[in-house]
């Protein structure tokens, strides 16, 4: 009754009732009636039926008389519908009886007047589309959103919800532990750093540095280095093992001075030998990468204090300028956090469409609606509305989450990049929206989005560089949405592109082409069925 329908068809809408309520529906009804609305209505109550302008008598499927209330009356003499009622089961059971016994039909049902055929109630044209019924669609939606508050709040904050599970997960690097054999020094009473022939405690100085916590190091000072190698080879107490040889600090000085006429013992002594457990990418890898930059700060210090250049101390002979994007030290997590921005701006439109219309299907709300007057395009664009609302609340929240609560950062425009997020939003959207109405059940759903979420994590530079994968699937990659969506995020985060850009151009293009093709997949599903 919320979109205003022309025609109502209820089934005992008293029923159980007391005669107040009762008369308080029939009322309602009969304004219904005076504005227009017909009311087809069944019920075993047969004196409420005075109510209605005409009314159909029927027993044993037959339609006994159909006649306005008063015409029944007085056409039966008689004081109540129900005695109407009575007679007409008579003569009906009388009939039965006669044609029993002589083979023959009595049709006691009166004939109706020929009558001018009816206009349908409504439009046969699907295309037509009604405001109200658009609006009393959304109304439903948001009304059951309302009931399920739990699950309403937990697809709004959803993205969220992620960004903050990924910001926990990779948060910082790992803590490293790392056993070290100073052979060189005990470090009890260190000598200042400098290239006195008597230095001895350059080693000291290295470590000091090396236990900087911006390498992630757990140092453990060991005597033993065959007890720290059966650590590090037959359990997780240490992740690699350092050795600084005896006479380290005169091994460097002289190298420093000596140069080529150096002998080859000190030398030697002047390396410093490193295991790192190379089972583990990450861990060994950001081993190696503090070692290397822990020796080159070290070995700056060690240049100035002999009153040299430092740039003798730059191995290899390589001036890093300022970056031209982003920072001198790159973090992993800001490289995938674009990723997972994708991700979700794509991934969970896909899954919001997908299980509520398919609900909407199996559960039979969908054939309600068509049956009450909506049409398919309708309630395609009603649902388009609310998962339109929802693409804007969830990157409003992806957003906010990321770059205002963790403080990511963002050097470009905000708007174009929530730009991005939108068209990959609806995009997903309209292939949910496809895949519920092919989807018989569930599972093609829940199998679309987990493979969604499969693609885009290995298929679309999300956790790798397109140009690492093998050269037959690079072409694949470049046709889904998300590639060149992360790849312009990218571009407007630490480049700040703006839209003319042709990095930028290419992340807009693909959901556009994917949402006409969708759409047009849509349309066409829709006639051949004949929805």
């Amino acid at each position: 009754m919320m979109h205003s329908p022309l025609l109502l068809i209820l089934d005992e809408p008293t029923a159980g009732l007391d005669p107040l309520i009762s008369d308080t529906i029939w009322q309602h009804l009969r304004t219904l009636s005076a504005t227009g609305v017909t009311c087809i209505i069944t019920t075993h109550y047969i004196e409420e039926a005075r109510h209605a302008h005409k009314v159909g008598l029927m027993r044993n499927g037959v339609i006994l008389e159909e006649n306005s209330p008063n015409n029944l009356l007085d056409k039966y003499k008689a004081e109540s519908l129900e005695q109407v009622f009575l007679m007409l089961s008579e003569q009906q059971h009388m009939a039965s009886k006669y044609e029993t016994n002589n083979n023959e039909s009595v049709n006691l049902v009166l004939k109706p007047e020929k009558q001018e055929p009816v206009p349908p109630l409504y439009h046969e044209d699907v295309k037509s589309v009604s405001k109200d019924h658009i609006r009393c669609q959304m109304y439903k939606y948001f009304n059951w959103m309302k009931r399920n508050i739990l699950i309403a709040l937990f697809v709004i904050l959803l993205p969220g919800v992620s960004v903050m599970l990924f910001n926990f997960a990779f948060q910082n690097l790992p803590q490293l532990s790392l056993a070290v054999i100073n052979e060189d020094s005990n470090c009890t009473s260190a000598i200042p750093m400098g290239c006195d022939e008597n230095q001895t405690d350059l080693s000291c100085h290295y470590l000091s540095i090396l236990s900087d916590r911006r390498w992630h190091w757990d140092l453990n000072i060991a005597d033993d280095l065959e007890a720290a190698r059966q650590n590090l080879y037959k359990s997780d107490k240490f992740h690699g093992v350092l050795r600084i040889p005896r006479n380290f600090s005169i091994g460097l000085v002289t190298k420093l001075i000596q140069g080529r006429s150096i002998e080859e013992s000190l030398l030697a002594s002047s390396f410093i030998d490193a295991e790192i457990n190379r089972g583990d990418f990450v861990r060994s890898h950001q081993m190696e990468d503090g070692l290397l930059h822990s020796f080159q700060l070290f070995y700056k210090e060690f240049i100035k204090s002999c009153n040299l250049d430092e740039r003798l101390s730059r191995l290899p002979p390589i001036n890093f300028a300022e970056p031209i994007f982003g920072k001198k030290e790159p973090e992993f997590v800001q490289y995938i956090s674009s990723g997972l921005i994708i991700q979700i701006s794509f991934c969970f439109p896909v899954l919001f469409s997908v299980s509520s219309l398919t609900a909407e299907k199996l559960l039979g709300l969908m054939e309600r609606s068509l049956v009450a007057g909506l049409t398919i395009l309708e309630v395609v664009l009603a649902h388009s509305c609310v998962c339109f609302l929802m693409v804007i609340t969830q990157s409003t929240v992806a957003m906010l989450s990321q770059y205002w609560l963790w403080a990511h950062p963002f050097h470009g425009s905000i708007a174009l990049g929530f730009a991005l997020l939108m068209s990959e939003g609806i995009c997903g959207t309209m292939l949910g929206f496809l895949v519920a109405l092919m989807a018989k059940t569930y599972i093609p759903g829940t199998m679309t989005v987990g493979t969604l979420n499969s693609v885009v994590l290995l298929f679309c530079g999300y956790l790798w560089p397109l140009e690492g994968m093998h050269p037959l699937a690079r072409p694949f990659s470049y046709l889904l949405p998300p590639t060149t969506g992360i790849q312009a995020l990218r571009a407007i985060i630490w480049k700040n592109y703006s839209i003319s850009h042709p990095e930028v151009m290419a992340g807009f293009l693909p959901p556009f082409v994917w949402t006409v093709l969708f759409l047009l997949n849509m349309i066409y599903y829709v006639r051949r069925n004949h929805m």
